[in-house]
C-alpha cells in the first residue's frame, strides 16, 4: 500500500481514530529523532582545564581590556 493510499484511508477514519493513529506516528517521530542524535560527548576534566589555560593565555590582554583591568 502506497503512502497516498494510507492518507486517503486515514481521511475516511473517525476523528477519534484519526486522533490514535496521530499520537502513534508522533511517538514514533520522538523516537526515531531521539535515536538519529549523535551522542553528546564532553572534555574531561583535563583536557578543559588545558584549553582553558591556553584560551586565557592568548586572550589575557583582550579580557583583561574587557573587564576594565589594567595590562599586566
Amino acid at each position: 500500500m502506497s503512502a497516498s493510499e494510507v492518507i486517503d484511508e486515514l481521511k475516511e477514519l473517525p476523528l477519534r481514530e484519526q486522533a490514535e493513529v496521530f499520537r502513534f506516528l508522533g511517538e514514533q517521530l520522538r523516537s526515531t529523532a531521539l535515536a538519529a542524535q549523535p551522542k553528546t560527548e564532553y572534555a574531561k576534566d583535563a583536557e578543559f582545564e588545558a584549553a582553558m589555560k591556553k584560551v586565557f593565555e592568548e586572550n589575557a590582554g583582550l579580557m583583561r581590556r574587557r573587564l576594565g583591568m589594567p595590562p599586566a
